[in-house]
C-alpha cells in the first residue's frame, strides 16, 4: 500500500480519517465531559500532523500523475459537491448561489439562446 504515491494517499487518509474520527468520538467527550482538555491537544496535535501530510500526499500523486493537469481540474470541479474538501465546498457553494440567484438564471438562459438567430421586432 506505501509502495506507490496512489497508495501513500490512500494510506494517509485512512489514519487521517481514523484520527478525525477520535478526536470527535473520544478526545472531545473526554475535554467536555470528563474534563480532561489534554486529550483534544494530543489527537487535535496528531490530526493536523496527518492532514499536513495528506495534503502534501495529494501534490505527490499530482506530480507523478494526470491530476496536474487543467482538464483533470476542470472535470473535478463539474463534478459531484460532495467531496468533503474546502475548496470543493467552497466551488460548490458558489455554483449553488449563482443558479439560483435571478443574475444566474439569466445568464444561464443567455447561454442557451447564444447559437439560435434573434427574432426581428418588426
Amino acid at each position: 500500500m506505501w509502495n506507490t504515491p496512489i497508495g501513500r494517499l490512500r494510506g494517509i487518509g485512512l489514519l487521517e480519517g481514523v484520527s478525525f474520527l477520535v478526536l470527535l468520538g473520544i478526545a472531545m467527550p473526554l475535554k467536555y465531559l470528563a474534563g480532561h482538555p489534554e486529550a483534544v491537544m494530543v489527537a487535535g496535535w496528531a490530526h493536523g500532523v496527518l492532514f499536513i501530510l495528506y495534503s502534501l500526499a495529494i501534490l505527490g500523486v499530482m506530480n507523478s500523475t494526470s491530476w496536474g493537469s487543467g482538464a483533470a481540474r476542470s472535470r473535478s470541479s463539474r463534478g459531484s459537491c460532495r467531496s468533503g474538501r474546502l475548496s470543493m465546498i467552497v466551488t460548490c457553494a458558489r455554483s449553488r448561489t449563482r443558479s439560483g440567484s435571478r443574475r444566474g438564471r439569466r445568464a444561464r438562459r443567455d447561454r442557451t439562446s447564444a447559437g439560435r438567430p434573434r427574432r426581428s421586432s418588426s
